[in-house]
């Protein structure tokens, strides 16, 4: 990920495609996990929305599960 390169700052990467899930990140070697695993797993408390066009529908999908993650846009990270 270009916003961690050396793999510091992010647990993991989160994505709905289960094709995905279970995969790594070419060379930060990043995990790809549904949101529960980084909850669970990972700790996870805050994810950064790499497309803010899906923010609602991503914060839907989390209220659903019951998962309480804080979203931020990646237009409000400074690498």
């Amino acid at each position: 990920s270009l916003l961690d390169p050396q793999a510091e700052e992010i647990a993991c990467l989160i994505d709905i495609n289960c094709n995905k899930q279970g995969r790594f990140v070419p060379v930060t070697g990043h995990p790809v996990v549904d949101a529960r695993t980084a909850v669970t797993r990972y700790g996870v408390r805050t994810a950064i929305v790499m497309n803010p066009n899906y923010r609602d529908e991503i914060a839907a999908a989390l209220d659903t599960e019951g998962l309480q993650i804080t979203l931020i846009d990646e237009t409000e990270v400074r690498p």
